[in-house]
């Protein structure tokens, strides 16, 4: 939520009570990053007083699916629900994938999952904390 204020050009000085000028404006970094998130909003002002703004709030998600390719070289959509998934990591096997997914976790965190790719099972491995970053697996498949 942005909030305005009104100022006398000459001193400088607030005068009247907050009034909210638009919700939902997209934070100026728009990354879910709690160290570089500084609660600008983006959005510009013209000489005359028209505003533009940016909508997503603080860091709008965007989701995507997962594609893998088959043998013949056909892109097959998995049987996952649109998330903002990064960091897909197939195992060496190449059965199973470990995904890391934003917005699940705590604040808006980073969980980890695994999908079991012969049965459409998706597992949530790590929900707890806020980072659970950028998954691997073991040369033995875990």
């Amino acid at each position: 939520m942005s909030r305005s204020k009104s100022c006398t050009p000459i001193s400088v000085r607030r005068s009247g009570e907050p009034v909210t000028v638009e919700e939902g404006i997209a934070q100026a970094i728009a990354m879910p990053n709690s160290v570089l998130e500084s609660g600008v909003g983006q959005y510009a002002v013209s000489a005359r007083g028209d505003i533009v703004i940016a909508r997503g709030g603080l860091y709008p998600l965007r989701p995507r699916v997962v594609l893998i390719r088959a043998p013949d070289g056909r892109l097959r959509r998995l049987a996952l629900p649109e998330r903002q998934y990064g960091f897909v990591r197939s195992s060496p096997t190449g059965d199973r994938l470990l995904l890391q997914i934003t917005g699940l976790a705590q604040r808006g965190g980073t969980s980890i999952a695994l999908f079991d790719m012969a049965r459409d099972v998706m597992t949530m491995i790590n929900t707890s904390g806020y980072i659970n970053d950028r998954p691997i697996w073991n040369r033995d498949g875990r």
